[in-house]
């Protein structure tokens, strides 16, 4: 029994480790454009096994000016430390429940449509990125997919689904707006499809990294990098393990327990004997 609840424990020590490679932050940056608009955004990077998912959300309140492609998100550029450089794979981008395509797609009709896998894109190892980073997601066409056309990868790396005029990057289409009432748009952004909120993407290919592996993130406007760019408020962190983790850890300790109880126990009983 003794042998066996050891056993156990190191099994359970050994899962630990194995999904320490998990946790979640958000980083939140703001700005002004260059007409007085307040923009805000935000991204929840969360690491789980092999997998990278990024909700990347334009949190601006609502504006009493006209919107423009200006406070319009259309990308968000990471890095990883010390050198780090894993191939990530664009598995997929969705719109989730609460966001919307608003506007007109001329292709299909968008409404209810949530796979937006055309009509964003991934690269890495890229020169030029503001703020000396390496890699990044967009709707506009200062990233190049490597694709015919720049059109969005995020169909496992394949060509994903257009939605809208011809296939490809470019523009302000599909660009992220906020979520807050009053939507005004200027004559750029008038009847162009556009994504309401938020849109979610994940990636694979980050198996032994965690929160703690990232480097300060931006966040991209309009649809060139002489738009704004706003710099996240990125704070001090370490590894975040997920709730499955702390739960084998508690068994663990529980394990170790309930060893020390029996060995106790069988003392006493070689004691009396």
């Amino acid at each position: 029994m003794k042998n066996l609840l050891f056993t156990s424990v190191l099994a359970i020590a050994a899962t630990t480790c194995l999904n320490a490679n998990a946790g979640s932050i958000t980083l939140t940056g703001d700005g002004v454009t260059s007409t007085g608009i307040a923009v805000s955004a935000a991204a929840t990077f969360n690491f789980s096994g092999n997998i990278l998912t990024i909700t990347l959300q334009n949190t601006s309140g609502r504006n009493a000016r006209q919107d423009t492609q200006e406070n319009t998100l259309t990308g968000i550029f990471w890095s990883f430390k010390d050198n780090l450089n894993p191939v990530l794979k664009p598995l997929s981008a969705t719109i989730e429940s609460g966001s919307s395509i608003i506007g007109t797609c001329s292709v299909v009709n968008c409404t209810g449509v949530t796979n937006v896998n055309g009509e964003f894109g991934y690269d890495y190892e890229v020169a030029g990125l503001p703020r000396g980073a390496d890699r990044g997601i967009s709707s506009a066409a200062y990233l190049n997919t490597g694709l015919a056309n720049n059109i969005g990868n995020f169909n496992g790396g394949a060509a994903g689904l257009n939605l809208d005029g011809i296939a490809g990057l470019g523009g302000i289409n599909f660009g992220i707006i906020s979520g807050a009432p009053g939507y005004n748009p200027n004559n750029a952004l008038d009847g162009k499809p556009m994504i309401s909120d938020t849109v979610v993407f994940k990636l694979s290919g980050v198996r032994g990294l965690d929160v703690s592996n990232l480097s300060p993130a931006n966040f991209q406007y309009g649809t060139s990098f002489s738009d704004l760019n706003v710099l996240d408020d990125f704070p001090a962190i370490a590894a975040v393990p997920e709730p499955d983790t702390v739960a084998l850890f508690g068994l663990g300790l529980l394990g170790l327990g309930l060893m020390r109880h029996m060995t106790k126990t069988v003392a006493r009983q070689s004691n009396v004997a």
